[in-house]
């Protein structure tokens, strides 16, 4: 009986444990306040603080200017893809000190990245889109693209740990929420088993059929769906049932790819009159997608309609949202980084990078820190 009584009292303790763990880190999400990382062409990241619209950290790169931008779960790791998109490195967010460095390139093979940047849902391992050209004296041989995995924890002299073979014109690349999938996003979207790259299905882009439109065409460049863990991108489609002298003939819509039900769908919501860049959808009202270029435009994508549009002070190529979606932010292009209401789409404020630093295509992230 004494016995029984040990044996329920330490399990009690040990459940009190469990649950002071659990509520720690319920609280520690909970607490977790939204930066904004950003790169420039003067070889740097900044962090921003958006709620107090102040610069944090301003931190120079190993490589200089940076594309892809891939802050670790936790916030406090960053990784780059940059050297003339030859390299990736990997600075702590606190102190600029240098933690992972990774050329893409190998003996007489020269490897070039783009956009293709992914870190594993375990912060274990990098994951990159590498184009490969075999340097001869009097040509080059193109390669086959292969993704390069690498092991985070080898540091500044990090070599591929598996590489395997993936399509031609793949640009982006994310990872599954339970990190079992690989979505490598080209000319199709095809699902890959991210160990062994064994390509498991795949959603069809060019290769679809969709009754009366064009394949899709995409620019799938900027990587911002941490707050959703959906991402979307822009698509620009032709009616092939209407001559191509009608406004109607061309249209604008949005990909949403589902990186948690692993659900892909299109929407064309209006003529293709406006550019966009880039979009972004709201983590607390997912029928609303937000899009970027020369104006900032509030789609109701359940509705297929254009709610909202406003012209902007000048072209912004990226896009990202605030955790309570009554935010939207407009980066990229040039120095500075514009806050809208989402409400309303007026402007609430703005951040800018020091010493006329432009961001150009750099990626936008949304950091969680507590």
């Amino acid at each position: 009986m004494a016995f029984q009584f040990k044996t329920l009292a330490r399990r009690m303790a040990l459940a009190g444990t469990v649950a002071a763990v659990a509520l720690g880190a319920l609280a520690s999400t909970a607490s977790a306040k939204d930066y904004l990382l950003t790169g420039s062409h003067s070889g740097k990241l900044f962090l921003f603080d958006p709620a107090k619209r102040t610069l944090v950290r301003e931190i120079s790169l190993p490589g200089g200017t940076p594309l892809g931008v891939q802050p670790s779960s936790d916030g406090k790791i960053v990784y780059v893809m940059n050297d003339k998109l030859g390299a990736l490195n990997g600075v702590e967010l606190d102190t600029g000190k240098p933690v992972f460095h990774a050329s893409l390139s190998e003996g007489d093979v020269r490897g070039k990245g783009f956009v293709g940047l992914a870190l594993s849902r375990d912060d274990k391992e990098l994951y990159a889109v590498v184009y490969r050209t075999r340097l001869h004296k009097t040509e080059y041989e193109v390669l086959q693209p292969e993704i390069q995995v690498f092991s985070v924890a080898d540091g500044l002299n990090a070599k591929p740990v598996r590489t395997f073979p993936v399509a031609r014109q793949t640009a982006q690349i994310h990872f599954s929420t339970d990190g079992s999938k690989l979505y490598a996003i080209g000319a199709n979207v095809d699902i890959l088993d991210p160990k062994t790259g064994a390509k498991q299905g795949s959603f069809p882009l060019r290769d679809g059929n969709r009754p009366n439109l064009s394949a899709p065409d995409m620019l799938a460049i900027w990587s911002q769906h941490s707050q959703t863990n959906v991402w979307t991108a822009p698509i620009f489609s032709a009616r092939t049932d209407l001559p191509q002298t009608d406004p109607a003939a061309f249209q604008t819509g949005i990909m949403q790819l589902d990186l948690a039900s692993g659900q892909m769908r299109m929407d064309e919501f209006e003529n293709t009159s406006h550019v966009i860049f880039s979009s972004t959808l709201n983590p607390v009202n997912r029928d609303e997608v937000y899009t970027v270029y020369t104006q900032l435009s509030k789609v109701n994508i359940r509705d297929k309609t254009l709610v909202k549009r406003v012209e902007l002070d000048h072209t912004y190529y990226a896009i990202n949202i605030s955790a309570d979606g009554k935010e939207v932010y407009v980066g990229g292009t040039m120095d500075d980084i514009a806050v809208y209401d989402t409400a309303t789409l007026s402007k609430i404020g703005s951040m800018s990078l020091p010493d006329g630093s432009d961001m150009s295509a750099s990626w936008m992230q949304i950091v969680k820190r507590d």
